[in-house]
């Protein structure tokens, strides 16, 4: 069965205190919770604007179109002056679309022009967009042109490297003065690569390939095979890690396997935050650094933690 709706008002009709037509009665029109003029239209192409205020005619009516999910605050006198009534927080809501498009900006500073023809911006505001690049640190977003503000998590905090991704459907939400990340590729985002592990503390510099995956902020490290040198201190630290698997904590991994002059014995990894792994050997129940001699290094292992 087909839905039928309530005929809207053609056109905008007042009454004086008796009840009859207002005829010449003074509409003015403001932007909500202000005494800032704003426009409204003849029609619905929005290309002749009203004066401000709206001289009723002999019927007491006029032709009053809107701009879509603006607020308007009206005052109604009569032709005298005389105060009739005032309303404020007037809404025309329209749901045009959701999609704003593709990001024009640079760097972390987002660009977006929404279909939705909005003056101001107000809680509630949904965008679904694609940027064309991933951020780095905290962001910004200008949408319509009215000015950057900043994209934050849900939680309030700043936005970290690699939560909006580029070429993926990101959406927001604006509220109190923010837009929230909602959602963002990032979420779902796969990705992968390999970098050259370093061995620091050799007389050489012995290199392997170690490779990552990382989902969201998660990545796990993947060294498939031993990465040994000839010491000559007693510090081992693997170095090389790329921005994309930095960690943004520290902390010491689960026990795996190290050579410490050349015997196979248990060790540990401690992840800095600027990226680099230092390798321990567990000696007289804690902690202990390698021997200045022989080889040392580290056998196959596998670390998970989370990044910046």
């Amino acid at each position: 069965m087909t839905a039928a709706y309530l005929s809207p008002p053609y056109k905008f009709r007042a009454v004086d205190n008796s009840g009859a037509a207002l005829i010449g009665g003074l509409l003015y029109a403001y932007e909500a919770g202000t005494s800032t003029p704003i426009a409204t239209y003849t029609d619905s192409s929005a290309f002749s604007s009203n004066t401000n205020p709206i001289v009723l005619n002999a019927r007491g009516e006029a032709d009053v179109w809107l701009i879509p999910n603006t607020g308007y605050k009206f005052i109604l006198n009569d032709k005298y002056g005389g105060l009739i009534w005032s309303v404020d927080n007037v809404y025309q809501n329209q749901l045009l679309t959701l999609y704003g498009g593709i990001d024009t900006g640079i760097g972390n500073n987002y660009i977006i022009n929404f279909a939705g023809n909005f003056t101001a911006l107000t809680d509630g505001i949904y965008i679904v967009w694609f940027p064309a690049h991933t951020n780095t640190g905290p962001a910004q977003i200008a949408v319509n042109g009215l000015g950057y503000v900043s994209i934050v998590n849900p939680d309030g905090s700043l936005l970290i490297a690699n939560e909006i991704i580029a070429n993926q459907p990101t959406t927001i939400l604006y509220k109190a003065g923010q837009w929230v990340l909602v959602s963002s590729g990032q979420a779902a985002a796969y990705q992968s690569g390999s970098f050259a592990a370093i061995l620091t503390g050799c007389t050489t510099v012995p290199t392997t390939t170690c490779y990552w995956v990382r989902i969201g902020n998660l990545v796990t490290l993947n060294l498939p095979g031993p990465l040994t040198g000839t010491s000559n201190t007693t510090l081992a630290t693997i170095t090389g890690l790329p921005p994309d698997v930095m960690p943004n904590t520290y902390g010491y991994s689960a026990l795996l396997p190290v050579w410490n002059n050349g015997v196979l014995a248990i060790g540990a990894a401690y992840i800095t935050a600027v990226g680099e792994i230092t390798l321990y050997t567990l000696a007289g129940g804690g902690y202990g650094g390698f021997t200045a001699a022989g080889t040392k290094g580290v056998g196959t292992f596998t670390i998970t933690y989370f990044t910046l």
